[in-house]
């Protein structure tokens, strides 16, 4: 764990050192050097160092203007934007202003009218006055800090309400999880962020045993009722999908395989049939056995 937090706290020096002292050499005047120390933070995935390329490029500051690189590099800083709008997270980067100022200058190179509803969006989650939905829904899940309610409806009502505690720090804890993902998209030390990320799923994990025993409950209430076999799978498929939301590094495939046509019909017509007492028993020992042992992903 001390060797994980070293990396970051490295990782972190090293961001915010090439782009300070890029910002140093720009304020001089000496921009062909600012504009190299911008490329090298760049090249080691800083967004910060991209939207000042792109800035370099439009303005030409100590290079011939080149609107197609500009272009580029907006692009880049606009990729990692779109998948956060909806992120509360979001609101607390410092680079927000920046964001704000991305999705215009997209707008102004393609004009397409949903870079402005981007815009709206953006606007919208960081907005003091916006209520989330669920929040309407489930007053009890106010309790979770703004910046950690991407996922906040991911999870029942009745849980915030249960265990608010818990709640509060594994929505936490799913934060910085995303966080490190956004980061392993635009750097090259993948390596090191996915054991981070597995230190994270082994916390979540610690966290979760309440959360794991709801979940059982409900997957037997699920199979008490279950009429069919593919009543039965269905069960199975709402368990798998809520543990692998729960547990971020699972990776879990919870879809099944796609057959051919006539596999399927027969498929189809075996998951018609009514679901024996054998059957229920025999998963429920099942998934009891996955729950008293950690997830393969993080074993302890």
């Amino acid at each position: 764990m001390k060797i994980l937090i070293l990396l970051a706290i490295v990782n972190a020096l090293l961001f915010g050192s090439i782009t300070d002292e890029a910002y140093k050499e720009y304020k001089k005047g000496h921009y062909k050097k600012a504009f190299s120390l911008y490329s090298q933070g760049y090249m080691q995935g800083n967004v910060k160092a991209a939207y000042n390329l792109a800035t370099f490029y439009e303005k030409g500051i100590g290079i011939q203007k080149d609107p197609q690189k500009a272009y580029f590099y907006y692009n880049f800083v606009h990729a990692g934007i779109v998948l956060r709008l909806s992120d509360p997270a979001i609101c607390t980067d410092k680079m927000l202003p920046y964001y704000y100022k991305t999705i215009k200058k997209m707008a102004e190179y393609s004009g397409k009218s949903y870079y402005n509803e981007q815009y709206e969006t953006l606007k919208q989650t960081c907005s003091k006055t916006h209520v989330d939905p669920f929040i309407k829904k489930c007053p009890s899940a106010n309790i979770i800090a703004r910046a950690d309610r991407y996922c906040l409806d991911c999870f029942d009502c009745i849980l915030y309400k249960k265990y608010p505690k818990r709640m509060r720090k594994i929505l936490h804890l799913h934060t910085r999880y995303r966080a490190i993902e956004h980061q392993a998209d635009r750097t090259y030390l993948s390596e090191a962020l996915e054991k981070k990320e597995k230190a994270i799923s082994k916390e979540i994990y610690k966290l979760s045993k309440p959360i794991l025993r709801y979940y059982l409950k409900q997957e037997e209430n699920c199979v008490k009722k279950a009429k069919t076999k593919g009543d039965l799978r269905g069960c199975g498929l709402g368990y798998c999908q809520d543990i692998g939301t729960l547990i971020p590094d699972q990776n879990m495939e919870c879809g099944g395989i796609d057959l051919p046509d006539e596999l399927r019909r027969k498929e189809k017509i075996k998951l018609s049939r009514p679901a024996t007492p054998k059957e229920k028993h025999d998963y429920l020992e099942e998934i009891k056995k996955e729950y008293k042992n950690p997830p393969l992903n993080i074993q302890m």
